[in-house]
């Protein structure tokens, strides 16, 4: 990633925040801000001093209209510092939603997992490095919880696997987004009986259950943001997700079909209906985690929890694989609210 920072002339505007050299430079001639995220502490993780800063920069990009170039060897939320963490990446997020119109460039380096691949996602162009592992899941978590065989995880995320992807428009290490629209170019990684089948209905109601206890699959994903885009040629006043979905799912089959960029194309559907005017609430039925969690409660007006429901960075056997030990504790009511991870309590009558 250094010899790309110095073609975009990096210059840092002041001392590193953790993992994360916030900068400025050029990009395609043009004066651009600079995000550099390298592997210093935690496998590059992002913790809430990162990701606060991030979301000043994001906030700033996105009303000046500037430019941004993202470098990212990075493994998503630290999982160390629990739900202060997830809070905090939920609201950067957000800040990085507000970018669809702006020019953002993401250098993906060793390691693009979790959060780290959803703001490559993001970018309108993203390069890849030769050795560049990207998912939406780290390889470990992926073998320790699905897949038998570690290398074969190691093969299916990384660059020459991405670049050989259905998304068909890679030029050396570049890929960069072709002029039909991301969401259609997106179904191309499943079939037409594949998407009949698993087809959701919105209600009339607008009130739409997902709780059935299932991680968020790349179909699931696809399904349910074409319907939330579909709602954008006449917004709802209010859509209510009602969702028990503990984590995204961790299998190579749904990386295969670009889990994470299919997570965020869900999560900017629901922005951009939220911007036409709809107030869209999730509602926590059972539990809810990892990168779902991001894209649902960093695009929802507000996130409701229901009696008895509890939000997590990750499943715990993903968390024992990361930090090497189950951290994972039962959280109140007080300290989800007071984290900021959710906004009020459910109740049936509202």
């Amino acid at each position: 990633m250094h010899i790309h920072l110095n073609e975009h002339k990096f210059q840092p505007d002041g001392i590193a925040i953790g993992n994360l050299t916030i900068g400025h430079g050029e990009l395609w001639g043009t004066a651009a801000r600079i995000a550099l995220v390298e592997s210093r502490i935690a496998a590059g993780s992002l913790g809430v001093a990162e990701c606060d800063a991030l979301a000043r920069v994001f906030t700033d990009v996105a009303g000046s209209g500037e430019q941004l170039i993202l470098f990212l060897d990075c493994a998503g939320a630290r999982v160390s510092e629990g739900l202060p963490a997830l809070a905090a990446f939920r609201r950067m997020f957000a800040a990085a939603l507000s970018l669809e119109c702006a020019r953002v460039v993401a250098y993906c380096g060793t390691n693009c997992f979790g959060g780290g691949s959803m703001l490559a996602s993001l970018a309108r162009v993203r390069v890849f490095a030769a050795d560049t592992r990207f998912a939406m899941s780290g390889p470990a978590v992926i073998a320790g919880m699905i897949e038998p065989d570690l290398r074969e995880v190691n093969l299916a995320i990384s660059t020459a696997a991405r670049l050989n992807g259905a998304l068909g428009n890679v030029s050396a290490l570049t890929q960069q987004l072709a002029q039909t629209p991301r969401h259609i170019r997106l179904s191309t990684f499943f079939s037409a009986p594949e998407i009949a089948a698993a087809r959701l209905r919105i209600p009339p109601t607008h009130d739409l259950h997902l709780d059935d206890a299932a991680p968020m699959g790349a179909l699931r994903a696809w399904v349910l943001a074409d319907e939330i885009w579909a709602l954008c040629a006449a917004p709802p006043a209010r859509l209510r997700l009602f969702v028990d979905s503990p984590s995204h799912a961790a299998s190579l089959a749904d990386e295969r079909q670009f889990l994470s960029a299919q997570i965020v194309n869900l999560a900017e559907a629901m922005h951009a209906l939220r911007l036409a005017g709809t107030l869209i609430e999730t509602i926590v039925t059972g539990t809810l985690g990892g990168g779902v969690y991001v894209a649902l409660a960093a695009a929802s007006t507000k996130v409701l929890l229901g009696y008895g429901a509890e939000i997590r960075l990750l499943p715990g056997k993903a968390i024992e694989s990361i930090l090497g030990e189950n951290r994972e504790t039962k959280n109140s009511l007080a300290a989800y609210l007071a984290a900021g991870v959710a906004d009020q309590k459910w109740e049936s009558t509202s």
